[in-house]
This record gives structure tokens, sequence and C-alpha cells, in this order.
């Protein structure tokens, strides 16, 4: 994209789907702890992207995004690109395997980091 958000810099986007008629089941979070298909680190005040972890097989897990991301491109661009790589190989894998996003959730443990919530398809509004 060339944007001045994303120029330089490979871009991913998902398909949002709204479904509006039916019965939705009513989620709710909850402070259960779930897995992480990415870890992380911080350095430098940033947080990076660590580890990807493709074995998870619970019903629920989560995908950290940094919230600062711009700020992150600006200051350590080779950073930012490790990003877009790390979250593009956990989201490719666990799409492809039935999986889909039902949350974006502010960490409220970690400050300028959000986590996507994946859940295994049941057919969720």
């Amino acid at each position: 994209m060339s944007d001045h958000m994303n120029a330089g810099i490979p871009s991913d986007r998902f398909v949002v789907e709204w479904r509006i008629k039916g019965e939705c089941p009513e989620r709710q979070w909850s402070e259960e702890v779930l897995p992480m298909a990415l870890e992380t680190g911080m350095a430098d005040g940033f947080y990076f992207p660590d580890n990807t972890q493709l074995f998870h097989e619970n019903e629920k897990i989560l995908i950290p995004v940094p919230g600062n991301f711009q700020d992150i491109k600006k200051r350590d661009f080779e950073l930012a690109l490790k990003w877009r790589e790390s979250t593009k190989e956990v989201f490719v894998h666990y799409l492809s395997k039935g999986w889909i996003v039902t949350d974006l959730i502010r960490d409220i443990t970690a400050e300028n980091q959000y986590l996507y919530l994946l859940e295994k398809e049941k057919g969720y509004c």
C-alpha cells in the first residue's frame, strides 16, 4: 500500500463479516489465561515478536500486536517488518485451519499491546 502509514512495508487485511440475521451467542471476555500464538519480549521500550507457536489446539488463542506500530516503524523499521512477518505467519497458519478472529482486546497487562482473540469456528456472529 502506498499511503503514508503503510508505505515501504507489507500490509495484510482481514475481510470482516457481520452476521446480522439470527441469534448470536453472547460472548464475554473472561480472565481465563489463554495461550499466545506469538510470544513477545521487550527491548528499547518496544515489544518485539519472539517465538511463534503454531501447535495450539485450544478452543481460543491470542495473537498480540503492538498498539504503537507507527512509532516502532519510525524508530526501528526492521522491528516493524519483523512484526508484520511474524503476525502474518501466525494468522495465515491459524486462519487456514478454520480459526476465526472474534475480538480485539486491549492487553491490560502490557502497555501499547493489543490481543486478537481467535476461536475455532462454530458459527459465531
